[in-house]
């Protein structure tokens, strides 16, 4: 199954063992598509996948869906980061809006949680340069002064703009 094919059938079919409660039809799922579970997610639901075509993969389903957009959100920071180089971050994958449930593809990253890590000064010395990149990367002006009403633009490649939609497949996030 071609790459785009695989994930639209994965996702299908775990978005519907995970709406039917059935934990067993679920693990099913899990186990069919090499699906992990990981920790942490508050607004979402995160599994790492064996890609056959890219390799370990990190997949976010966001079922909690407002007007925060939160996946788009993520996407076009993830997107911005990538652009200007910054590679200690996920490398986003591909983006599925599904209305009811919006996915992410981003690439997995090695490592442990912070306070889990054999040399935790190490870790946070890590950590620390990579909020300075990531604080280092000009954002659109449009981010710099956010508010609830400001409007980004995401464009058909994912990418963020502050400017007026430049086709009918540009999305604003409000």
């Amino acid at each position: 199954m071609p790459p785009a094919e695989s994930r639209v059938a994965l996702l299908e079919e775990l978005r519907v063992a995970r709406a039917g409660g059935d934990s067993d039809q679920l693990h099913t799922t899990l186990d069919r598509w090499s699906l992990r579970p990981l920790t942490g997610g508050r607004n979402n639901h995160v599994y790492v996948w064996d890609d056959p075509h890219r390799g370990p993969t990190c997949i976010k389903i966001y079922y909690r869906v407002d007007d925060r957009r939160r996946a788009d959100r993520e996407w076009s920071t993830l997107t911005l980061l990538a652009e200007h180089g910054v590679t200690d971050v996920p490398r986003p994958l591909w983006i599925d809006r599904n209305g009811a449930e919006p996915a992410i593809g981003m690439s997995l990253l090695d490592g442990v949680p912070l306070l889990q890590s054999p040399n935790l000064p190490a870790a946070l010395k890590n950590m620390t340069h990579t909020v300075q990149r990531i604080q280092a990367v000009p954002r659109p002006d449009c981010w710099r002064s956010w508010t609830a009403s400001t409007q980004l633009r995401i464009t058909p490649s994912g990418s963020p703009s502050c400017g007026p939609a430049s086709s009918p497949s540009t999305r604003t996030i409000r």
